[in-house]
């Protein structure tokens, strides 16, 4: 049997009986995901006979609170990667990596950068009052005579 094999915890299960469907609630390990899985009566059988609404309710009761294995076969949500693109995916990684640390080390190093940075670090610090700065941003701004927003 091909598919991908998982462990899910089963956190609640009910049996539907007016549909014929097994209904577990769970939470899948591999994932770390949470979701409904549906079984139909059909696939269940009790000593070679097919299983009664009892047997389906009973089992609903023995899957509450368990783990169990579960292979999904062709599941739209699951792509495997082949080596090939798991090399262009971490090419990708390591340029958008490398374009962020470009950017950083861009603001590092501005001076107007340098400036803001100091100027939070002294406002965390309790030196200056950010409304005093907001204010003397605007009376230079006045004198100089530029706009007046902030």
């Amino acid at each position: 049997m091909e598919g991908t094999k998982y462990t899910l915890d089963c956190l609640d299960s009910k049996y539907d009986q007016e549909n014929g469907f097994l209904v577990n609630y769970c939470y899948i390990r591999e994932l770390n995901e949470k979701r409904f899985c549906q079984y139909s009566k059909d696939d269940f059988s009790n000593n070679g006979q097919p299983a009664t609404d009892a047997d389906m309710h009973e089992l609903a009761k023995s899957f509450k609170g368990k783990p169990y294995i579960q292979i999904f076969r062709d599941d739209p949500n699951i792509t495997k990667i082949t080596p090939e693109n798991q090399e262009k995916y971490v090419k990708e990684f390591n340029r958008a990596i490398d374009d962020e640390l470009e950017k950083v080390a861009e603001g590092l190093s501005d001076p107007g950068q340098i400036i803001k940075r100091k100027l939070g670090k002294m406002t965390e610090d309790g030196k200056i009052n950010a409304a005093d700065l907001v204010r003397g941003e605007l009376d230079v701004k006045r004198k100089l005579g530029g706009a007046t927003d902030v």
